[in-house]
C-alpha cells in the first residue's frame, strides 16, 4: 500500500534496534523491574499481549518498543547454533546437540515469559509455520530507498 520497500529485520538488525551500541541488558539498560515490560506477573488480570503503548519503559535508544516483553519478534535469519557473535554471558543459548534444521530466529521477550529473563540478547528457534500468541513480527525499511543501477 505504502509503495515502500518493507521486510522482516536480520538478527543482528533487530538486536542493535533492540540494545543500542552499548550492549545494555533490556531497552532501557541494565536494571529491570517486572513493571517496566508485559512479561509474566508485570499487570494485573488475565496475562496476554498488550498494546506497544502499554509499557512505555520497554522502548530502546532508538524508539523501538517491546522488546524486552509482549511478544518475540520473528527474524529473517535461518537459526544455527553459534549465531552471531555476542555477550555469551548475557544470552541464552540452545544446547549443541539438537539439530537446528531449517528453524528461523526469535529475538525478544514475551508476555509469558518470566521477569527474571527478558534479556534482548537471548535468541530462540521456531519453525516459520509456528503461530502462538507469544509469536509476532515487526517490518523495516530503509530511511531512503536504494536508488536503482
Amino acid at each position: 500500500r505504502t509503495g515502500q520497500s518493507w521486510r522482516l529485520p536480520d538478527e543482528l538488525r533487530w538486536e542493535k534496534a533492540a540494545r543500542g551500541v552499548d550492549g545494555r541488558i533490556f531497552p532501557w539498560g541494565d536494571f529491570f523491574d517486572a513493571a517496566w515490560a508485559c512479561v509474566r506477573g508485570s499487570h494485573s488480570g488475565r496475562p496476554g499481549p498488550a498494546s506497544v503503548d502499554s509499557f512505555s519503559v520497554d522502548t530502546s535508544v532508538y524508539g523501538v518498543r517491546g522488546c524486552a516483553g509482549n511478544v518475540r519478534d520473528w527474524c529473517d535469519t535461518v537459526f544455527t547454533q553459534g549465531g552471531p557473535p555476542i555477550d555469551r554471558l548475557r544470552a541464552i543459548r540452545w544446547p549443541e546437540d539438537q539439530p537446528p534444521g531449517m528453524l528461523q530466529v526469535l529475538r525478544g521477550g514475551s508476555w509469558f515469559g518470566l521477569p527474571e529473563v527478558p534479556h534482548v540478547a537471548d535468541r530462540y528457534r521456531g519453525a516459520p509455520v509456528s503461530r502462538t500468541d507469544m509469536l509476532g513480527f515487526r517490518l523495516m525499511r530503509p530511511l531512503v530507498e536504494p536508488t536503482p543501477a
